[in-house]
């Protein structure tokens, strides 16, 4: 099978040891969420954004137990704006320029582990979503029949103000196909439904699909070599936050 140029260099690095299997890669584009008001962001710089956000690939790369949810090669955004870094241009900028999209899932743990700043992995259950599913809304994408599903999720939010962690309920809408032969997996953590998630939308960023492909001779260890044992709980990320606030 011919494979684009964009995985070349991936599947040269993941298909070096013996331990060699087939895996899928799926390539997601994501862009900000449909949900955002934003109202004192023009639409023209949102458009910018949205621009540089799509010049990244974001791989999911998966087997029967075992996941990896990463950005390829990340490139910084660039959007032409003026220079003041206290605008709330720049904030905003600064807020979704600084995630770290890095997810690992283990079935057979029943969990996802995420790697946020500082190499810290941060440990969650798998099938943690409540996820509510509406088999009437169906629509074809990437010529597999797609189910909606959605679910409400607490976000927190670091609020330096009042030195102290904000809860914020947030909706999440996804496009899962349950006719694809590996089900579980999507985008970040959103995971655990009866299919596998084409298109996401969590309030923050929307994920669609953009290509699927077959590899032949993956390392394995490439999904299952990551720090575990010294993994946080979420609790326990938050709590190492606050106490960084002076």
């Amino acid at each position: 099978m011919k494979f684009p140029l964009l995985y070349s260099i991936i599947i040269i690095l993941l298909t070096s040891s013996s331990q060699q299997e087939e895996v899928l890669i799926i390539n997601y584009q994501k862009s900000l969420s449909e949900q955002l008001k934003l109202p004192s962001l023009d639409s023209g710089f949102l458009d910018n954004v949205n621009a540089s956000l799509k010049k990244n690939n974001y791989l999911l790369v998966f087997d029967e137990t075992n996941s990896k949810f990463f950005i390829e090669n990340k490139k910084d955004l660039v959007v032409e704006e003026n220079n003041d870094k206290n605008s709330f241009k720049a904030t905003f900028l600064n807020n979704i320029s600084n995630t770290e999209e890095e997810y690992f899932t283990d079935k057979s743990l029943k969990s996802i582990f995420h790697r946020v700043k500082e190499r810290i992995w941060i440990k969650m259950q798998y099938n943690q979503v409540n996820w509510k599913i509406d088999t009437s809304k169906v629509k074809t994408i990437f010529g597999y029949k797609c189910v909606y599903a959605s679910a409400i999720v607490e976000q927190d939010r670091l609020n330096l103000a009042f030195f102290n962690l904000e809860k914020k309920e947030q909706k999440v809408i996804v496009w899962f196909a349950p006719e694809f032969p590996i089900k579980g997996y999507g985008p970040e953590a959103y995971s655990g439904l009866p299919g596998l998630v084409f298109e996401c939308d969590d309030g923050k960023f929307k994920y669609q699909i953009q290509d699927i492909q077959e590899v032949n001779h993956f390392d394995k260890n490439n999904l299952t070599n990551f720090k575990k044992e010294n993994a946080m709980t979420n609790e326990e990320y938050k709590e190492s936050l606050l106490n960084k606030i002076p």
